[in-house]
């Protein structure tokens, strides 16, 4: 059997979520599709409120809070959250084929939007296994979910925006950044920055 509904939105992060809420106020029947267990993606982790520390700095609280008043949307009656459901397949009639715990199923979607969100992406490099050394979202986690900043000096590299969010929030915990090193050029960085 194929369920069917107006618009299926897969990827339940801030994307998904607001791309939810804005067709489920507008009147549209709206089926959320998120592969995690909870929605709100890496940007809106979201931990047990047990968890949560209780000094997390002003950005990150704020972050939080913000979060929360997206996420307690998706209770809107005309979307329909689904989690821990996987999109393997969507055929060019728009029928999305799913998996999920309980088995596999097919799902027939007017419109389909894709909000599948961001991951970290690590480039192996010499040293980077040694202790001190860790990406910036393992970063973010600590300071998200134990309220701690690692390190005390920390040099951030990569590339993109969220460095400048992550060194922000980690000099908002009390960390001093000693530098942000931006492995893209300053055209590449401004041409992707001109598509968030």
């Amino acid at each position: 059997m194929t369920d069917s509904v107006e618009i299926a939105i897969i990827g339940a992060g801030p994307a998904g979520v607001a791309a939810a809420v804005a067709a489920a106020e507008a009147g549209a029947q709206v089926m959320l599709i998120e592969e995690q267990p909870r929605a709100g993606g890496q940007y809106y982790k979201q931990l047990s409120p047990a968890l949560l520390p209780k000094h997390l700095p002003p950005s990150l609280a704020d972050t939080t809070q913000h979060g929360r008043e997206l996420l307690a949307k998706l209770k809107h009656p005309n979307i329909n959250l689904r989690c821990q459901t996987l999109v393997w397949h969507i055929t060019p009639e728009r029928v999305l084929e799913l998996y999920a715990p309980s088995g596999g199923s097919r799902l027939q979607a007017k419109k389909v939007i894709i909000a599948s969100g961001a991951y970290e992406r690590v480039v192996p490099f010499e040293n980077w296994t040694l202790p001190g050394v860790v990406t910036v979202g393992a970063a973010q986690l600590m300071l998200k979910g134990q309220g701690v900043a690692l390190g005390e000096k920390i040099l951030i590299a990569g590339a993109g925006p969220l460095l400048q969010l992550a060194a922000a929030q980690l000099i908002e915990a009390g960390a001093k950044v000693a530098a942000i090193v931006e492995l893209q050029s300053r055209s590449e960085y401004l041409l992707n920055a001109s598509k968030l």
